[in-house]
């Protein structure tokens, strides 16, 4: 079941074995135009491509999506220590309000 290839001047074999399949390889290689491959590989070269992009695109949003998490946890941190902050300085501020009104009243002395 052998055959000529036409396109090779019989250098290469069109056969059904795995041997023969080799020596078809250069024949083909050789024999097709880039007008008859170009309306095949373009195609898949432009869903390579794609497809790159795409995943390029959701890695730099997955990148950003997550440094714009840790900002804001970091926000949220900065927000509670300052409240915790505040809330200290006030209550000693109050302490030193009430220190001071005690030490300029008069004291009174037991049994005067």
């Amino acid at each position: 079941m052998r055959q000529q290839c036409a396109r090779c001047s019989g250098r290469g074999l069109i056969t059904q074995r795995g041997e023969d399949r080799l020596l078809l390889l250069p024949c083909i290689i050789v024999g097709m135009s880039w007008a008859s491959v170009s309306p095949t590989v373009l195609p898949l070269v432009g869903v390579a491509i794609g497809a790159c992009g795409t995943l390029l695109g959701q890695h730099l949003a997955i990148r950003v999506d997550a440094r714009r998490e840790a900002a804001g946890r970091a926000a949220d941190q900065r927000a509670e220590r300052k409240d915790a902050i505040i809330g200290f300085l006030s209550a000693t501020e109050r302490v030193e309000q009430h220190r001071g009104q005690l030490s300029s009243s008069p004291v009174m002395m037991p049994g005067t």
